[in-house]
């Protein structure tokens, strides 16, 4: 999931903040840091801007005499205790704290070889002087280890370096010996640790998409990014991803041994996630996206259309593999519709369908837009609307984009059929029929469904099956079906690991499993799910009749 931030950041030399206050960070030795805020005044607290599940007081330890770590309502605050002197300089000490924080930045990301990144964020606080709230202290200087140098704000910094954040929710600063990979457009750290393909990828693409994505766009980013890509434990057998974006930032972590060998998949995944999350820089943090609630396909969507663009362009996919990602996501997208609209997607908890009916509604967009001007495309579009929103505050939503849309011509009853799709169930063909008039040639498909499909067929037959039995639906779908415990719930009062339905497989035999869990229904019989070894793991009645199989499209 991508988290979109608004900062400023500006890299000050030192001597020009001294009689500022700052917090200083230090390496004491491997794995444990020091952190000191150098006041103004004395005070008596210091107020935390971000609880971040208020690891502090498990993970932090005051080394000043006179002040304890606790909680203050919902923010995490350090506080004089009764009868101690206020101090103008308070130190903390702490290890390299790498373990996950629900909903928030972990506070270092490690990397091979001793290296970090720290998240500049969870230092942000709040001084109390005599009960008053001082000026929020966002002014950071860090050391870095001996031999080590910092990366911050498109910045390669050998020594101490200071900077300070007058909005938003910090950054990250990269401190150690990788050579980065600079260029005019990007200053990337790749983990020397990672399979030497995943270096060698990342070295030869990072700089190429950076460079099409400028050119393409026509707009330049105000401040030189900063990527920073690490390398996890290769422990498990399958291969995941995670990070995200801040203002002229994006952080990725890889793990799982299936990151060890290179195959077309792996290196369009690797590829495509770095994309997707660049994409961010331009159209979440040059621009922001202000319409969360039901207008998220904008930017998340337009994300997974611009990348895709980009992986062809790039030669990382082919031409056939180029229309298969474009019609998985109109697949999708017909998924999501088929049970609410896209506008009610984030609230149902389709978030998939946000990204993929984004997705079409950017094919869409682009196919309007260049028919009403054969030199338009997505890419130009977002030019427009980046340059309409920094015009008007800076921000955008989905009033914005449609008036850009029709300052570029596209007719009316257009722009109507795309904002009748958004609020429409089941309009799928809303969506189809502009597509065909704006030019883009696409038919329901007929035969044997793609995979993508059959995969999608088999989750809507186990949601059927467990919302029935249970009331609820909880697992996990991959080549298995993972479900977890639900108490009460007789026929998975344990977890499960679901190789087959009926004998029908999982991974491969999705659109039989959906065949013969909709039999079963239509006869109100039971349903029987397999482990590995065929034997039955447990049966599950089925009372209430299957909807109709999910749909598909060809692009021709």
């Amino acid at each position: 999931m991508t988290r979109v931030y608004t900062l400023l950041l500006a890299l000050l030399p030192f001597a020009s903040i001294a009689a500022q206050s700052s917090v200083s960070l230090e390496r004491l030795t491997s794995g444990r840091w020091q952190a000191t805020y150098h006041l103004s005044a004395p005070a008596t607290a210091l107020s935390f801007e971000r609880p971040a599940s208020f690891f502090r007081e498990r993970v932090w330890t005051v080394v000043t005499p006179g002040y304890q770590i606790g909680r203050d309502g919902d923010r995490q605050i350090a506080r004089l205790t009764p009868g101690a002197t206020p101090q103008r300089d308070i130190t903390f000490e702490f290890p390299e704290y790498t373990e996950t924080l629900p909903k928030e930045y972990e506070l270092f990301l490690p990397f091979t070889g001793g290296a970090v990144a720290v998240y500049t964020g969870h230092f942000y606080a709040t001084p109390i002087v005599d009960d008053t709230p001082a000026t929020t202290l966002r002014t950071i200087d860090v050391t870095p280890p001996r031999g080590m140098k910092a990366v911050v704000r498109g910045r390669v910094v050998t020594g101490r370096v200071t900077f300070s954040d007058s909005i938003g929710d910090g950054t990250y600063i990269y401190l150690g010996n990788t050579k980065p990979i600079e260029t005019p457009d990007v200053v990337a750290i790749v983990d020397p640790g990672m399979p030497a393909w995943l270096v060698t990828l990342f070295s030869n693409d990072l700089p190429r998409l950076f460079a099409a994505y400028r050119e393409r766009i026509g707009y330049p980013l105000p401040w030189k990014p900063v990527v920073l890509f690490s390398f996890g434990d290769t422990a498990g057998s399958g291969l995941s991803s995670g990070g995200g974006t801040l203002t002229g930032l994006v952080n990725m972590t890889f793990t799982g041994a299936g990151w060890m060998q290179q195959t077309p998949p792996t290196t369009e995944q690797a590829v495509a996630l770095i994309a997707h999350e660049s994409a961010h820089l331009w159209n979440a943090h040059l621009a922001e996206n202000v319409d969360q609630a039901t207008g998220s396909w904008m930017h998340e969507g337009s994300a997974d259309a611009l990348a895709t663009e980009m992986l062809y362009a790039l030669g990382v996919i082919d031409s056939a593999r180029y229309r298969a990602r474009r019609e998985e996501a109109i697949d999708q997208c017909a998924t999501t519709v088929a049970t609410g609209p896209v506008a009610t997607a984030g609230s149902r908890n389709a978030i998939r369908g946000i990204y993929d009916c984004g997705f079409l509604l950017t094919m869409w967009t682009a196919a309007a837009a260049h028919a009403a001007n054969p030199a338009a495309n997505a890419f130009t579009f977002w030019h427009d609307l980046i340059a309409s929103a920094k015009a008007n505050g800076g921000s955008y939503d989905q009033a914005r984009y449609f008036a850009v849309l029709a300052r570029e011509h596209v007719p009316d009853s257009v722009i109507g059929g795309m904002k009748a799709f958004l609020a429409t169930r089941a309009g799928m063909h809303i969506a189809i029929d502009g597509l065909r008039a704006a030019g883009v040639p696409v038919d329901q498909g007929s035969g044997v469904p793609p995979l993508g499909v059959r995969q999608q067929a088999a989750r809507i037959a186990m949601q059927h099956l467990m919302s029935q039995a249970c009331g609820r639906v909880s697992f996990n779908f991959g080549s298995t079906i993972r479900t977890s415990a639900v108490p009460g719930c007789a026929p998975f009062a344990a977890e499960h690991v679901v190789f087959a339905v009926d004998g029908h497989r999982v991974r491969d035999d999705g659109a039989a499993m959906y065949d013969a869990v909709r039999a079963a229904c239509a006869a109100t019989t039971s349903v029987s799910l397999q482990g590995e070894d065929g034997s039955t793991i447990v049966t599950v009645p089925c009372q209430r009749p299957l909807a109709p199989p999910p749909v598909w499209y060809v692009l021709k």
